[in-house]
């Protein structure tokens, strides 16, 4: 059971009816057998989660909308600040979801140096998500009323969502002498439904406004296939030191959407890629190793089912990658001292980046804009242990990202145009960091303690990829600033 109250006072809800509040109640089983070379484990969880959608503020207001909701007549009046409100007038509502699952592992030893294991999931998500963005029983008056009408929101959504998703795996480990390896199938099916309902009211004049109720009704289908398989192998010359990796897995990808509303559009594709990896690690001693490693990815392409607007593309590719890696492991000293660092370099081919725009036949919607980008950058870390009791951790990350192609239509012309030189990632920080010190308080005939303290930083993050007029014009207005926290901590 977990519980926690709203962070938001609305005056129309209890306290744990405020915007914030949550509410948790879940159940988990297990039960694990072992027959001779027979192991089993069955896992069973089930959750019912309740709560308040976050408070949504309204701190920027053209004209037009101050003068439309100014000549309400009775109601809650609309407050629109620049600052945090603590107490703010909501309409009442909860959200709620249902998710559980079974899961069934079987595992048989075929003999002293090989094993078969079964993997088996079943997941079932039940999902109902209201959100409002205004205060209850707002009035203002519509195009073609004379009268103020109880419009009730100026937006608001309401997200019902049904998915249930299997899955199998089969596999075969083993090793033999130097030679380690892994190998297995895999099938996964997914279905899911969803009806989203937003409704909002678009100001025209100080005076007029017409509301606008957009309704998506969607459902998908997905099936995966996949074989695999990975070796490792030691060879004797190089007295164990050497480690050589090969992995390989070829992927068929089965997808289908269809949409019934505010668009009717279905479409069916089938997509396959092989991956592969090449992996070296090399013992220079028994405290260092030095690796490098190459690898291709791949996710499959899809359908923007939640799109709302006509024109847009239904259809988006696969992603695919192609990255490098080199770095060192250590643990230097007689242990007291773990350092390790690598570099990496990623090329992705139709980049899969959701972002959000506008159009004269549909409202805020999202979609999938293909595209390629770069990420290159480091991370190291280390643990020390400088005299008994204390320990020192620290690591830092940079990562430069950069587009080379990111497409969107030119405010004004709509012609499709490359921003890469603008476009941002969104929630990716170039620079984290971290450090923390412990400190083992010896016993002291009472118990044991514990004092730590420590501090993380990160970068700027943007959330969305471009500030285009068209797309997201406040991009640089909502930008995740740079910060750091600070924490202690004494354990008894």
């Amino acid at each position: 059971h977990r519980q926690r109250n709203g962070y938001v006072d609305n005056p129309f809800a209890p306290d744990d009816g405020d915007p914030g509040a949550l509410n948790v109640e879940a159940v988990g089983a297990k039960l694990r057998g072992e027959w001779g070379a027979l192991k089993a484990t069955c896992m069973f969880d089930y959750s019912k989660t309740t709560g308040v959608p976050a408070a949504f503020q309204v701190r920027f207001a053209s004209a037009n909308f101050r003068s439309y909701y100014a000549n309400q007549t009775i109601g809650t009046p609309l407050v629109i600040s620049p600052d945090y409100q603590d107490t703010l007038a909501l309409e009442p509502m909860r959200n709620w979801a249902i998710n559980k699952g079974h899961t069934l592992n079987l595992e048989l030893a075929l003999s002293d140096n090989l094993t078969f294991k079964s993997i088996s999931g079943y997941r079932r998500l039940l999902v109902d998500f209201p959100t409002s963005y205004t205060p209850p029983g707002i009035l203002g008056p519509l195009t073609g009323s004379t009268t103020p009408q109880p419009v009730g929101h100026y937006a608001q959504d309401n997200f019902d969502e049904f998915a249930r998703q299997y899955s199998q795996e089969f596999q075969i480990n083993g090793n033999i002498g130097n030679l380690s390896f892994v190998s297995g199938l895999f099938y996964y099916n997914e279905y899911t439904w969803a009806d989203t309902l937003a409704r909002s009211i678009l100001v025209t004049s100080p005076t007029t406004a017409r509301a606008l109720n957009t309704r998506s009704v969607y459902n998908a289908r997905t099936e995966s296939y996949a074989a695999f398989a990975q070796a490792s192998y030691k060879p004797a010359m190089f007295d164990d030191r050497l480690e050589i990796t090969v992995g390989a897995r070829y992927t068929k990808d089965k997808k289908s959407a269809k949409q019934t509303s505010p668009l009717v559009r279905q479409d069916r594709r089938s997509f396959d890629n092989f991956s592969y990896m090449l992996s070296l690690a090399y013992h220079i001693n028994d405290d260092v190793m030095t690796f490098a490693k190459y690898t291709t990815g791949y996710r499959a392409g899809g359908f923007n089912i939640r799109a709302t607007a006509a024109g847009q593309a239904f259809f988006f590719p696969s992603e695919k990658a192609k990255a490098a890696e080199v770095g060192i492991k250590s643990e230097l000293f007689d242990r007291h001292l773990r350092f390790n660092a690598s570099l990496f370099h990623t090329q992705y081919d139709d980049l899969q980046v959701t972002t959000y725009t506008n159009t004269a036949s549909g409202g805020a919607t999202g979609f999938t804009n293909p595209a390629r980008a770069k990420f290159k950058g480091f991370d190291a870390e280390i643990v020390a242990l400088p005299f008994h009791n204390f320990r020192i951790t620290g690591g830092i990350g940079y990562t430069d990202a950069k587009y080379d192609n990111i497409l969107f239509p030119a405010p004004g012309t709509g012609v499709i145009t490359n921003y890469a030189d603008i476009a941002r990632f969104g929630y990716l920080a170039k620079w984290t960091s971290n450090l923390a010190l412990d400190y083992t308080i010896p016993y002291t005939g009472i118990g044991d303690g514990n004092l730590r303290g420590a501090m993380s930083t990160r970068s700027r993050r943007w959330a969305h990829p471009t500030n285009l007029p068209s797309f997201n014009p406040f991009n640089d207005e909502i930008v995740s600033p740079a910060h750091q926290i600070f924490e202690a901590r004494l354990t008894w």
